[in-house]
C-alpha cells in the first residue's frame, strides 16, 4: 500500500528540444510514499512529513524555470555536499528514474509522448555509485536488496 503523488503541469512547456530529433520533449513526475505518510494540510509545518512534496514541486519547476530537463539518471543533491532532507533521515538526493511499472513509462497526448520519472530519493554514497557506476547500476543494487520506488527513510544504503 502507497500513496502516489503525480504532477499536472510540468508537461504544460518542453524540456530539452531538440532541433536533430525535431521533438519536443514533455514529462511529469511521480512519487510513492508510504500508506501511512501524513499527507493532511495540518502536518505539512513539519519537514519531517513535508519535505518529499517540496521536491516533487521543486523539480516540477526545473522545465519552467532553466533551459534544460529532467531525464533518466537525473541526480539533484540537497546542497553540496548534500544534506538530509529532514532530521528524521538520511536520504540527501533526488533520482529521476523511468518508473519501476513499464506501462507507466509514457502517456500519449497529441503533442507527442508525455515521459513519466519517478523521483527516488537516495543517500550520498549511492549518489557516488551512481556517478562511478552509472544509475542503472544503482538501481540494480537496489532491486537486488529488494528496495522499491515506494520512499521508505529508513531503508538500506547500497552504496556502503
Amino acid at each position: 500500500p502507497f500513496t502516489t503523488l503525480f504532477t499536472t503541469g510540468m508537461s504544460d512547456e518542453p524540456m530539452g528540444y531538440s532541433i536533430e530529433e525535431e521533438v519536443f520533449k514533455y514529462a511529469e513526475l511521480l512519487l510513492k510514499l508510504p500508506g501511512d505518510w501524513p499527507v493532511e494540510q495540518e502536518v505539512m509545518d513539519n519537514p519531517a512529513h513535508f519535505w518529499p512534496i517540496e521536491w516533487l514541486r521543486m523539480v516540477a519547476h526545473i522545465p519552467h524555470l532553466y533551459d534544460g530537463g529532467l531525464d533518466d539518471g537525473v541526480i539533484l543533491p540537497n546542497g553540496e555536499p548534500p544534506q538530509p532532507f529532514a532530521p528524521n533521515t538520511k536520504l540527501s538526493c533526488i533520482m529521476s528514474c523511468r518508473p519501476y511499472e513499464s506501462e507507466l513509462d509514457s502517456i500519449p497526448t497529441n503533442r507527442g509522448d508525455v515521459n513519466i520519472f519517478t523521483l527516488l530519493p537516495i543517500y550520498e554514497e549511492e549518489r557516488v555509485l551512481a556517478l562511478e557506476k552509472g544509475h542503472e547500476y544503482l538501481l540494480k543494487r537496489m532491486r537486488e536488496h529488494g528496495i522499491s520506488d515506494v520512499l521508505d527513510i529508513h531503508r538500506k544504503n547500497v552504496g556502503l
